[in-house]
């Protein structure tokens, strides 16, 4: 699975838009293609990977850059480092998107 951010605002990093590959699958060259052709600030990489993550280190978490390639290790350590500060997190579960479908959906979510 793939997710490319294609807008931060402001110091909270909240995402202002996703592209998500149909299914959740892209390849990883696909990704690195759209960040590019989007102009994006980069893209989440969830992957069976060589970067062992989860409970079982059986999946990899990989954030490629603006570049489309991988993020240079002072932005991935600086990630990892926020990553451990993280107290809560929220979930919407209000939005159902069928990721199978081709399309696009829009939503505006305000968190508190």
């Amino acid at each position: 699975m793939c997710l490319i951010l294609l807008g931060f605002f402001g110091f909270d990093f909240q995402v202002g838009k996703l592209l998500i590959g149909q299914n959740g699958i892209l390849s990883t060259p696909a990704v690195s293609c759209i960040i590019r052709k989007y102009n994006a600030l980069g893209g989440i990489i969830l992957s069976a990977s060589h970067n062992p993550g989860g409970p079982d280190a059986d999946f990899g978490i990989k954030y490629n850059g603006r570049n489309g390639g991988p993020a240079q290790d002072k932005i991935t350590d600086k990630i990892y480092e926020l990553s451990k500060t993280i107290s809560s997190y929220s979930v919407v579960p209000q939005i159902n998107i069928n990721i199978s479908d081709k399309g696009m959906h829009k939503f505006q979510v305000r968190i508190k």
